[in-house]
């Protein structure tokens, strides 16, 4: 145990770091993005190697497979705040086109992890494995449904900010001309000049956000409907998937994992 006058010596930096990813990792989408990080990078060791030893390929797919149902049991319940978003975005409606996408956002997750909790009962053997082909298919195209809505509506969003970031500095660049015109020296420390700046800065990082939220969103969209065809593949019976499309589907899965942490990770 470390005593407590030893504990200021550690680096602010060190410990603000530390504190902030133990607290990440005491949430549910925490681990959930963990899992999937280590998970999707097992499933690109797998297509990009070619491991001369079969025992190690077996051990690296058992554990892709381990971690794909503790995803699936970890997400036990996550249905009931998509239900939380449905009754929050009913009170507030900021227009009906966005209300709509959000809507069917919402519900789209919520099915998708509805179907997840009977999906983890397949992995365990409680439900044949027909039955998991239909869940698979089902929970992808929820899945879909969701990323597809969730992409047009922060494209939208995007549009805006862009928009009001274009109309402010329209406005600095007018006030520059202004002061050169009057011959005064343009000073960007005033008050007026630095709460447009501020609100420019604003703008920035929420658009870099948002466009976080659609390649994360895209990434998704490719693991889903990658879904949608293995079960389909697996009604048909027919060839599985190639090793390219493996190493594709590995790469979305790795972004959209660091995205999600990315996303998810506390501010100072």
């Amino acid at each position: 145990r470390i005593p407590p006058k030893k504990m200021s010596q550690f680096p602010t930096r060190t410990r603000g770091y530390v504190e902030r990813t133990v607290a990440l990792l005491s949430q549910r989408d925490g681990v959930d993005k963990v899992l999937k990080i280590v998970r999707y990078s097992i499933r690109l060791l797998l297509a990009t190697s070619a491991l001369d030893s079969p025992v190690a390929r077996k051990a690296l797919e058992d554990t892709e497979t381990a971690l794909w149902s503790s995803r699936k049991a970890h997400r036990i319940g996550a249905f009931l705040r998509c239900y939380a978003a449905l009754r929050k975005q009913r009170r507030l409606v900021p227009s009906i086109s966005s209300s709509l996408l959000e809507g069917t956002a919402a519900i789209g997750e919520g099915v998708y992890y509805f179907v997840d909790q009977f999906q983890f009962l397949t992995s365990v053997g409680v439900l044949s494995r027909r039955q998991g082909r239909q869940l698979k298919m089902v929970s992808s195209i929820a899945e879909l449904l969701h990323c597809s809505s969730d992409i047009i509506l922060n494209a939208l969003r995007l549009h805006n900010l862009l928009e009001r970031e274009v109309e402010l500095i329209r406005e600095l660049r007018r006030r520059r001309r202004l002061f050169d015109e009057r011959g005064q020296k343009f000073d960007l420390s005033e008050e007026v000049n630095v709460a447009l700046v501020d609100e420019v800065n604003a703008l920035r990082k929420r658009r870099f956000l948002r466009t976080m939220t659609i390649i994360d969103d895209l990434a998704n969209a490719v693991l889903a409907l990658d879904d949608a065809r293995d079960a389909y593949r697996l009604r048909r019976r027919t060839n599985t998937a190639s090793s390219r499309s493996q190493v594709v589907l590995g790469i979305c899965g790795l972004v959209s994992g660091l995205v999600g942490f990315w996303k998810k990770y506390p501010a100072r």
